[in-house]
């Protein structure tokens, strides 16, 4: 009686020695976010992939950068043509129902917007290149140049009247 119980012992030490040494899986947290601030390439259209429709859109991101020369020097710093403005463009795709509606209709070409969402990879056929595509989460309209556009001939317009009005009073 006395050997099983310190058989029994033993087999439960040996057993907690080895849970002890064994590798703890952990599962560390992590995410793909992607954030663009840019103008609306064109008009969001309606695209049928299988059995869904998905809205898509480009944006364009403009990143200033200095010029080099071929050594790989600038060549004056502080010249003013030393800057050069690259764009960069994303395909931009809305999945969700009710975004989808929202952005059909309150954005078009040349909206100045701020997009969140996560990235993902599109692939297609005959090509060896991957491609991405962001998936939108939530956009934001930050104004459109036809918006601005029309506040300045408003104001134009409010300027004209009172001149009219000071020539007539005078």
């Amino acid at each position: 009686m006395f050997r099983q119980t310190l058989f029994k012992v033993s087999n439960v030490a040996s057993s907690i020695r080895t849970l002890k040494t064994a590798p703890v899986l952990s599962i560390e947290k992590s995410f793909c976010k992607v954030q663009l601030l840019g103008r609306i390439g064109a008009d969001p259209k309606i695209i049928s992939t299988g059995n869904r429709e998905v809205v898509l859109f480009n944006v364009a991101v403009n990143i200033m950068a200095k010029k080099l020369d071929p050594a790989g020097e600038t060549s004056d710093p502080e010249a003013a043509d030393n800057i050069h403005q690259y764009t960069h463009w994303h395909a931009v795709v809305v999945r969700r129902p009710t975004l989808q509606t929202h952005v059909l209709k309150n954005f078009f070409k040349g909206t100045r917007v701020l997009c969140n969402g996560v990235l993902a990879l599109k692939t297609q056929e005959g090509s060896n290149r991957p491609s991405y595509t962001v998936v939108l989460d939530e956009i934001t309209n930050l104004g459109h140049p036809s918006q601005r556009q029309n506040l300045s001939e408003s104001s134009e317009d409010k300027n004209e009247s009172s001149e009219t009005d000071n020539a007539d009073t005078a």
